[in-house]
């Protein structure tokens, strides 16, 4: 068995290794979430445990069950019904959402616009500053030729 090695990028940018290590642990942790999260959460499982119960005739237990396995990934009997719900409930919102897109496409179609035509705008602009900076080349020697003269000898 490999022996267990740590190392830290240092300041310096290079990888030092942590004396004294003899074995790593890693938990992935999820940050908490605000009680808004938490109202919404306990609001969605509330209606859609009602709504199992008074369209499906399942019992209250057994909705709040099946909805709880759905939001946990676990497959159940009923986690297509739960799913179905979900999506109907979902419905309104999503609509809104799509028709507020449709609504804004043409405005950020125009700016999009905008800020093409800005850009080469801007292009042009420094590359006609870049190009009157050009020294002017003097007639009266060679391209090659230094305009200090000849190098000194040594």
């Amino acid at each position: 068995m490999k022996a267990t090695r740590l190392e830290i990028l240092g300041d310096d940018g290079e990888w030092h290794e942590v004396p004294g290590i003899a074995s790593i642990e890693l938990h992935e942790e999820q940050p908490e979430p605000t009680s808004a999260e938490l109202h919404a959460r306990l609001a969605a499982r509330e209606i859609l445990t009602r709504r199992l119960v008074e369209r499906h005739g399942l019992t209250r237990l057994t909705a709040r069950r099946a909805v709880l396995a759905v939001e946990q990934g676990q497959d159940t009997p009923h986690a297509a019904l739960v799913r179905a719900e979900a999506r109907e409930v979902m419905r309104p919102v999503h609509e809104a959402f799509e028709r507020l897109r449709e609504q804004l496409r043409p405005t950020f179609e125009a700016y999009g616009r905008m800020l093409r035509a800005f850009t080469e705008n801007l292009s042009r602009s420094a590359l006609s500053e870049h190009q009157e900076r050009r020294p002017v080349r003097r007639p009266d020697r060679p391209a090659w030729q230094s305009p200090y003269g000849p190098p000194r000898r040594r």
